[in-house]
């Protein structure tokens, strides 16, 4: 080549290191799978192909192979190691290749073809441009080591094989002798290959023919032009109309993306042709543009409806492949005209190797109305998203961004379609984001095989009238000196409805125009404090602490990390201490560079300590970095301290790391240094983590006693480090005179947590000490506690104590540690009691009926000192002729059960009463028939407890004279309850009104009668009542044979028996007269003044005749237990006990 033209070459280059520097590998436990690229530990990437290791030749020859990324490459294992190495990989066959300086078969500034694994070096510039070539497309760097082919001396020459040209509209591969065709996107992408690498074909191209299909490229494969033609996949595949096809409806004439027909195809094969024919009274131009979808996303571009209302998909690369069902819908965007009939109907297909299929499936007809829809005119992407010639490779770039601008009403989005163009590998570009004036819609992964990113919110999005920010984010992981371009490419690539007509809305404005080219610039490492660096106490004297934590991210390139520096601060103490020893750090938890020590400088402002890491970044993929030392000084003569601060900073740096692919330096970090958290050097002992145990508090007992707890203890960890529990050390002492001492106890041990240690048969009184091997973690906390059998010999109210000292190494530090010494509970002899009560849930006295079990009482037995059990109990029942059975109860739990007496003994019982505890049993009566020939009416059936025995450690207690009462509880063969029942209104005025409203009831337990209620009312001043009515409320009528008289103390007598077997309602009426001025009220109720008497006559029982009342009483009634019953058989009672009485008092106001 001229020198001219070397130097025009070479002044568009960037000289780049051959030599790729990559992390160390891992271990795993087989070698990684056929066409995986590794990393070994020197740096060298290769890719493992039929059983061999075969390296790359340089980072230019990785990057060569459109299908590679740094990102996808993984470190070495040691069966990877194990694998032969293979033939070096040039770089791809139709690459483009500059020298950067003469050595082997390179010229420094010629540039070549590689093609066959060799390279065809350009004779001229005229040469390289006429053939198509772009020098931007180039690859810089060393190719001395591949053999040259003949060089290339004409631009009329048919194009070397590996070259990409366009023949015609149709991109074909050269090949020795032939071309080789691309059936459809994906296979190109498959292979890695961009648009901007392919050349204009020539004649001497079109000259030749095509051999064969590509085929998409599997696992290991380098190069497509060794491949056997192989064809679209074919197959049987046949259609029918969806289930789902869209129904007949009206449709906007102006409207976009109307779905028209809609098929499932099912089967196997490719389909390379859908035909289709408008149906309809409509124009050929009332469908503007025709696409096929798959759901959302648009396998075609637009067709236009030709002559006789055809519309032909075509692609001999296959439309789309179907492989067992798949739904195509027919999508068009309409110019028609208001009172068209529109559809589509699909008249055939041609499904690859196969002959074309002729269908008749049609599609509903759409009637067209004319609206005015909503509108959305877009900004220009390019004024949001400039060109940018420098792109700093980082996460959440901005790739396209417009205003747009919602007129008339409120639109939807519902899904939006943008399209990447440009040299960059779809892998560089991951984490799509689609936001609405700054709210995340929707996201997607990456970019499909086609470059198209397709966002489908959960839910429409609403774009009010106005201005909407509309932007795609995208992180740029990788890419170095590559490009990209967003678009929207179909303006019906995105979803817009309007919210009134539900009629698609075409995108307008600048809303095709594409944002600005981003050319990436080298990489760059960002450095940020990792969440997980540590924050707590660093242990004083501990060896390989960790000390930071730090994620470092990689975009655009590999980036070759040659040091990083750390400053070390320390507080407090920071002038005695020049460094901490043994620090080196960690990448992904493997050591790079030496160990050495920390300088702290001396002084507050800290010292600099830089390591040597030679470590190689992958974009896209975090590393951990991690800074590790002992809290140790480097200087004998000085120490550090409890209460020191110790921060380490990974500090900003010029030029210390270099882009393996652009050579460019680069700053790791970058401007700013990065803080790790401030941690305090604490001590990792003992000192004050043995308590005594605040829930068992000092002990009375009476002796001897058995596998007695005599102290217990917790024993926390503390907050820096684990320690290593080696010994327990206790001592007994006598707090009260000296009767119990140590030489009272045997059989003792410790318990830690639930260990045993071992048991000992005697101790001292100090010194006492048990080997143990437990590990107390950090903010733990054990129990310990300290057990004995205690002897007989002991005066009641003589005490001792327990006192325990832990001892242990502190595993980080090192250091031996103890507790302090920790009085346990003092232990006290006494003497056992135990008492009886009734318990406070035993019930109130009552009337009740007959044939039912009642609780009658509860007793509670309280023990004290000492573990006692009951073995009998002695009851008496103040009436038993009412009762058939008498039940002891343990909770819900019949313990025992005796027949009705008056006297009733449970014996042989075996209920315990722990020391200092209590007991609760209670009393149940089975309750018989009441009445002539049964129980007594109205016998009182109070429980006594009158005796008890009990067994204890001193034996048995006989408590044979108490009186411990319950409640009275009477039997009836029926009894009464009377309730309120809310007034008919509240408000008081002049003349007769309801003053009081209740029900009497059985309640269900037979059938009672009453004879009297007397009524208490009071007015207020000015207001009269008299005239008092009683009345049946549920009949609305005055009660029969009831006379009611006065005016505040009411007497409603009835002369004949008034019976009740369920409930029944009444109300008092009396005329209310007088002032009835605001405020005014009166108020009435049943009052309960009765004390008890035995049943009597209906006289005698109301107080009329004395009847043993001190007052008349307010309700007299019966249960008819008497035989011939009538009001001068005495079975008449009066209101003692009578629920709900007195009654609540019922008040009407003015």
């Amino acid at each position: 080549m001229q020198t001219s033209v070397a130097k025009k070459i070479f002044a568009v280059g960037v000289a780049v290191s051959t030599a790729l520097a990559f992390a160390p590998f891992t271990a795993f436990a087989a070698a990684h799978a056929e066409g995986t690229n590794v990393k070994k530990s020197d740096g060298t990437v290769g890719m493992i192909i039929g059983g061999q290791f075969r390296p790359y030749t340089s980072a230019g020859a990785f990057l060569s192979y459109g299908f590679n990324s740094w990102s996808s490459v993984v470190d070495a294992n040691a069966d990877d190691l194990a694998l032969p190495t293979g033939a070096f990989i040039p770089p791809q066959d139709g690459t483009v290749f500059c020298a950067t300086e003469t050595k082997g078969t390179d010229v420094k500034g010629e540039c070549s073809l590689i093609t066959g694994g060799q390279k065809a070096a350009f004779t001229s510039a005229a040469v390289f441009t006429g053939l198509g070539f772009s020098f931007s497309r180039a690859e810089y760097g060393d190719s001395s080591f591949l053999a040259k082919t003949t060089d290339i001396n004409s631009s009329t020459e048919a194009h070397r094989p590996g070259v990409l040209v366009n023949n015609n509209g149709t991109v074909q591969l050269v090949g020795a002798n032939s071309l080789m065709g691309i059936p459809d996107i994906a296979t190109f992408n498959s292979w890695g290959y961009s648009f901007a690498d392919v050349v204009p074909a020539n004649a001497a191209d079109k000259a030749m023919t095509q051999s064969g299909v590509m085929a998409a490229r599997v696992a290991g494969q380098l190069s497509p032009t060794a491949l056997a033609s192989v064809p679209a996949s074919s197959g049987s595949v046949s259609v029918a109309l969806a289930a789902d096809n869209p129904a007949s409806g009206a449709v906007v004439a102006s409207s976009a993306a109307v779905s028209l027909l809609k098929v499932n195809f099912t089967g196997s094969g490719t389909v390379n042709s859908v035909t289709l024919k408008r149906i309809g009274v409509s124009a050929d131009t009332s469908l503007n543009n025709v696409y096929l979808y798959d759901g959302a996303t648009r396998l075609t571009d637009g067709v236009s409806v030709t002559s006789g209302g055809n519309i032909t998909f075509s692609n001999g690369s296959g439309l789309f492949t179907v492989n067992g069902s798949r739904t195509i819908s027919v999508v068009a965007d309409l110019t028609a005209s208001a009172g068209e009939t529109l559809g589509v109907q699909m008249t055939g297909y041609t499904v690859a190797g196969g002959t074309a299929a002729t269908v008749a499936l049609t599609g509903n007809l759409m009637s067209v109305a004319n609206a005015t829809l909503a509108s959305v005119s877009f900004s220009s992407p390019l004024s949001s998203v400039a060109v940018n010639s420098s792109l700093d490779p980082q996460p959440d770039v901005v790739v396209w961004r417009s205003t747009a601008t919602v007129g008339t009403r409120d639109v939807t989005l519902t899904r939006a379609m943008f399209h990447e163009v440009g040299s960059i590998n779809y892998s560089d570009l991951a984490n799509f984001r689609l936001y609405v004036d700054g709210t995340l819609v929707a996201s997607a992964s990456s970019l499909d095989s086609n470059g198209y990113v397709t966002f489908v919110p959960a839910s429409p999005v609403t774009l009010k009238v106005g201005g909407r920010d509309i932007k795609v984010l995208a992180d740029v992981n990788g890419g170095a000196y590559r490009d990209f371009t967003f678009s929207v490419k179909n303006a019906s690539d995105l979803g817009l409805m309007d919210t009134q007509y539900n009629a698609g809305v075409i995108a307008g404005g600048d809303v095709l125009i594409a944002a600005g080219k981003q050319s990436i610039s080298y990489g760059s490492v960002t450095v940020q404090k990792a969440t997980d660096s540590p924050t707590a106490n660093l242990t004083l004297a501990a060896t390989n602490q960790l000390l930071a934590k730090y994620t470092l991210t990689t975009y655009g390139e590999p980036v070759k990390i040659t040091d990083l520096t750390f400053t070390t601060t320390m507080a407090t103490n920071a002038s005695s201490v020049p460094a901490l020893t043994n620090g080196y750090v960690t990448f992904n938890g493997v050591q790079y560079g030496a160990t050495k020590s920390l300088s702290t400088g001396g002084s507050t402002t800290g010292g600099d300590t830089t390591f040597t890491v030679n470590y190689t970044t992958t974009p896209g993929t975090p590393v951990t970095v991690a800074v590790y030392g002992d809290v140790v000084s480097s200087d004998s003569s000085y120490s550090v301290h409890t209460g020191d601060k110790v921060k380490v900073t990974m500090k900003a740096a010029t030029s210390n790391g270099q882009g393996t692919v652009s050579g460019q330096m680069v700053n790791v970090p970058n401007s700013i240094s990065v803080d790790a958290n401030e941690m305090t050097v604490a001590a990792g002992g003992l000192n004050g983590a043995l308590t005594k145990t605040a829930n068992y508090g000092n002990q009375s007992t009476v002796v001897p006693q058995t596998n007695y707890k005599l102290a217990s203890f917790q024993l926390n960890g503390n907050s820096t480090e684990d320690v290593n529990i080696n010994t327990i050390s206790v001592d007994f002492t006598s707090v009260t005179h000296d009767t119990f001492n140590y030489q009272d106890l045997s059989n003792v041990y410790v318990m830690y947590g639930s260990t045993k240690l071992a048991t000992k048969a005697t101790v001292g009184a100090s010194n006492n000490t048990w080997s143990i091997s437990q590990t107390l973690a950090k903010n733990s906390t054990v129990e310990v506690d300290v057990y004995a059998d205690i002897g007989s010999a002991i005066t009641s109210g003589d005490s001792m104590k327990t006192t325990m000292t832990v001892s242990g190494i502190t595993v980080s530090s090192g250091t031996s540690t103890n507790t302090d010494a920790v009085d346990g509970q003092t232990i006290a002899a006494a003497t056992g009691t135990i008492s009886e009560a009734v318990d406070a849930s035993s019930p109130v006295a009552s009337i009740v009926a007959g044939n039912q079990t009642k609780t009658a009482a509860a007793f509670k037995f309280t023990a004290t000192n000492d573990n006692y059990t009951i073995t009998d109990l002695t009851f008496t029942l103040a009436g038993a002729t009412t009762v058939n059975s008498v039940n002891l109860m343990d909770g819900s739990t019949v313990v025992a059960t005796k027949g009705g007496a008056a006297t009733v003994t449970f014996s042989g019982l075996n209920i315990a009463v722990p020391s200092n505890g209590s007991k609760v049993l209670s009393v149940q009566l089975g309750l018989g028939t009441v009445g002539a020939g049964t129980g007594t009416s109205g016998e009182d059936t109070k429980v006594t407890l009158t005796g008890a025995k009990y067994t204890s450690s001193t034996g048995v207690t006989d408590h044979s004279s108490l009186n411990k009462a319950a409640s009275s509880m009477y039997v009836f063969k029926s009894v009464p309850t009377i309730t309120n029942v809310a007034l008919p209104t509240t408000v008081l005025s002049a003349g007769v009104q309801t003053l009081a409203k209740f029900q009497v009831s059985s309640g269900g337990t037979g059938t009672i009668s009453w004879g009297e209620i007397d009524f208490t009312v009071n007015a207020s001043t000015g207001v009269t009542v008299d005239t008092p009515t009683l009345w049946d409320a549920d009949a609305g009528t005055q009660v029969a044979n009831v006379t009611c008289s006065g005016t505040t103390a009411v007497v409603c007598t009835s002369i004949t028996d008034q019976e009740i077997s369920g409930a029944k309602n009444y109300i008092l009426k009396m005329n209310v007269g007088g002032t009835i001025a605001s405020g005014a009220y009166v108020s009435t109720n049943i009052a309960n003044p009765s004390s008890h008497v035995v049943p009597a006559t209906f006289a005698d029982a109301s107080g009329a005749n004395g009847g043993g009342n001190s007052v008349a009483a307010s309700f007299v009634w019966s249960d008819e237990s008497a035989t011939g019953h009538s009001l001068t058989t005495t079975d008449w009672n009066n209101d003692y006990l009578v629920k709900n009485l007195p009654t609540d008092s019922q008040t009407l106001t003015k």
